[in-house]
């Protein structure tokens, strides 16, 4: 009779532990965009920033503002910074996971520079304009 129970208890304990773990980080993602923004805006090669999402469709916008017309590498290590800084201030490494992300990059004179993707799954890709 002690066995089983021990045995029950167990069970109980281990069934406790793989529910807990299984349960998916909420992310708040209003929180986090705000914070991506505002880290943005620190930086010197970007103007402003405008950062967006819908939750039911799982996205997230960026636009960056710059003055100076980056190099296709430098947009690109923008739109990474992006991807990077999202995903810290979520709290979740499993943020792209969940969200698709959209970006471009605007200048003051020519209007949009880069655009970017990044797909649920799939790499980022940056396409010039």
């Amino acid at each position: 009779m002690k066995r089983r129970l021990l045995l029950f208890n167990v069970l109980f304990v281990m069934l406790l532990l793989a529910v807990a773990c299984n349960q998916q980080q909420e992310i708040d993602i209003s929180k986090s965009v705000r914070k991506t923004e505002d880290y943005l805006r620190q930086l010197d090669e970007i103007s402003t920033t405008a950062g967006s999402y819908t939750e039911d469709e799982e996205q997230v916008k960026f636009r960056l503002l710059v003055e100076k017309h980056p190099s296709q590498e430098e947009a690109t290590a923008m739109f990474n910074n992006i991807l990077n800084i999202l995903e810290k201030n979520s709290h979740n490494r499993e943020f792209w996971d969940n969200y698709n992300g959209y970006f471009d990059i605007k200048s003051h004179k020519t209007g949009v520079i880069y655009k970017a993707t990044k797909i649920i799954g799939k790499d980022l890709k940056v396409t010039p304009k």
